[in-house]
């Protein structure tokens, strides 16, 4: 089997899902009109990492600024749409590896902020360039689902992935932890059925940050 055929195969069984937990992505066009297509099929990539906990993306280019600005405080932010901008250059308090940046601690808005210095699509390797940015989109936009700023030691919310990792993100896909998965849907469910119906997880059940 072709790498070629391999990656169709992996876009078409992204078709006709449908889960409950839905979250819109207000992700503007690439400011670069070759990299049009490296971006959507980054988003791919993105919407099946979500799916692998149960969690649908609808992506949007262009969202109207009542959907951006959707109500949302501190203790209950607005987890039903984000906003994701570009910017031309990354400030220069940014680590050196970091592609994007996220603020998990704003309630709503634009909470996401993609570095196009910091983000290359060589010529000839779009699939590996559009498979590492899906896992960026996917870290930041968990990052506010989350609602923290922190990382785990292992799976997609790690603060830094290895070369290997990233060769081979066109082909296997690097997840949320079991329990960053809970977290995620407890979190989304949350605005269903009201704050004080589904409680936090425990301490005990939460992820140790500080190592």
């Amino acid at each position: 089997m072709t790498k070629a055929t391999m990656l169709l195969g992996f876009m078409l069984s992204t078709v006709g899902w449908a889960g409950e937990r839905t979250l819109t992505i207000c992700l503007p066009l690439s400011p670069k009109a070759e990299d049009v297509q490296t971006v959507w099929l980054a988003k791919v990539y993105a919407t099946r990492i979500y799916r692998l906990i149960g969690v649908e993306l609808r992506w949007k280019s262009t969202c109207s600024q009542a959907e951006i600005e959707a109500a949302g405080t501190r203790l209950a932010p607005n987890l039903t749409t984000v906003g994701i901008e570009w910017a031309r250059t990354a400030p220069a308090a940014l680590p050196p590896g970091a592609r994007a940046s996220a603020r998990p601690f704003q309630p709503t808005g634009t909470r996401i902020t993609v570095y196009q210095d910091r983000v290359a699509f060589p010529v000839g390797d779009r699939n590996r360039a559009a498979a590492v940015l899906g896992h960026v989109l996917a870290h930041e936009i968990g990052h506010v689902l989350l609602g923290h700023d922190g990382h785990s030691q292992e799976g997609l919310m790690k603060p830094h992935w290895s070369g290997r990792e990233q060769n081979g993100m066109w082909c296997k896909l690097i997840s949320f932890t079991a329990v960053e998965g809970e977290i995620i849907r407890r979190r989304l469910d949350r605005r269903r059925v009201g704050l004080a119906a589904i409680p936090e997880p425990s301490r005990a059940t939460l992820p140790d940050f500080s190592k």
